[in-house]
C-alpha cells in the first residue's frame, strides 16, 4: 500500500524533476524540520557531494505543504484502486475531484500560485495535472508490478 509521503515525494519529484530521486529523503528531512541539504566537511566524498541549485530547495521547501494537503485531500485516494488508468483518465478524476473537494482547491491553487515565482515563468495548471498524473500512473504501475510478484 502506498503511503501519503511516498505519494507527495513522488508528486513532488514529478513537478520538480531535478529532484525527483532526492524528493524522498528531502521531504523526510522537511518533515523533521532538519536542514534539507547538509554540510560536509570538503574531504568527505560521500554521495551528498555537488552543488544544487538554492531555487530548487526553495521550491521543494515552498510546495511541499501544499502537495502534502492535496495528496490528503483525495488524491492518494486514485491510487488505492485496482485499477490502472491513463493519463487524461487521471487528469480527468483529478478535475472532477478538484471542483467537489474545497481542500484539494487550495492546495492546487497555492501549488500554482507559487510555482510560478520560484521558477520564473508562467505554470499552467495542466502542467502540474500532468506531473500529479504521471507521477500517480508511475506509482499505480509500480504497485501492481509489486503484488504480482
Amino acid at each position: 500500500m502506498i503511503d501519503e509521503r511516498t505519494a507527495t515525494a513522488a508528486i513532488l519529484g514529478q513537478l520538480i524533476p531535478q529532484l525527483e530521486y532526492a524528493a524522498p529523503v528531502l521531504l523526510e528531512r522537511f518533515d523533521r524540520g532538519l536542514p534539507l541539504v547538509e554540510r560536509k566537511s570538503p574531504s568527505d566524498l560521500g554521495f551528498d557531494t555537488g552543488m544544487i541549485d538554492a531555487g530548487l530547495l526553495e521550491l521543494f521547501r515552498v510546495l511541499a505543504p501544499y502537495v502534502t494537503v492535496a495528496v490528503g485531500g483525495g488524491i492518494l485516494g486514485i491510487l488505492h484502486e485496482r485499477t490502472t488508468r491513463s493519463q487524461e483518465e487521471i487528469r480527468a478524476v483529478l478535475t472532477q475531484m478538484q471542483a467537489q473537494n474545497t481542500v484539494l482547491q487550495k492546495g492546487m491553487a497555492e501549488i500554482l500560485k507559487v510555482m510560478p515565482r520560484i521558477v520564473k515563468a508562467p505554470v499552467a495548471e495542466s502542467e502540474v495535472k500532468d506531473a500529479i498524473a504521471g507521477a500517480i500512473q508511475r506509482m499505480a504501475i509500480e504497485r501492481m508490478t509489486q503484488e504480482q510478484r
